[in-house]
């Protein structure tokens, strides 16, 4: 289940898979400064609310990362979101608007920074992959399907309708409960 926050973001409030809205809730302008992420750059939204902060007298910073970069993006993302962080002062506010793996694992990286629902504004604009985290090798594979072959295991996984908050991925576990302990998948 997942209700709206204060700012018309959402944010997830049990072990379920986000719903997000059609439409993208513009964000507040509230907080002193923004950064804006367009995650893989393909529409007007990130751009319209960059411009929509700016008019309201914001400072506002637009950070556009192509979808060809965005696996890349996303594994190095942890320290280089920390280290944004560290520079930005009280009124801080954070908006990302892509792909839900890229949105989910900003938002895990801002939450570690420091950052609260509150002052976030996320938006996933599509369901395409997601990012998944496999218990038995420790291993995030990005998947299309609900069956996918883990990267580090290659044991063959089925995503669960779960998501972890504190990473940002879904859980995965083997598609073949009844396989004995120790036997090859």
């Amino acid at each position: 289940m997942d209700e709206a926050t204060p700012t018309g973001g959402r944010r997830v409030t049990s072990r379920s898979v986000p719903q997000w809205p059609d439409a993208a809730p513009a964000p507040p302008p509230a907080g002193r400064c923004w950064t804006v992420f367009d995650l893989a750059a393909r529409g007007t939204t990130a751009r319209d609310w960059h411009r929509r902060l700016t008019v309201a007298g914001l400072d506002a910073e637009l950070v556009t990362v192509p979808e060809p970069q965005l696996t890349g993006w996303i594994e190095a993302l942890p320290p280089a979101f920390g280290e944004l962080a560290s520079r930005r002062h009280v009124g801080w506010r954070v908006a990302a608007v892509g792909p839900e793996h890229a949105v989910l694992a900003l938002r895990a990286c801002a939450v570690e920074a420091g950052l609260m629902d509150a002052e976030l504004h996320l938006h996933a604009d599509r369901r395409t992959h997601r990012r998944v985290y496999c218990p038995h090798c420790g291993a995030t594979t990005l998947a299309a399907g609900d069956r996918f072959r883990c990267a580090g295991c290659a044991r063959t996984l089925l995503v669960h309708d779960h998501v972890s908050l504190s990473s940002g991925r879904y859980l995965g576990s083997v598609d073949t409960p009844d396989a004995a302990p120790g036997a090859a998948r």
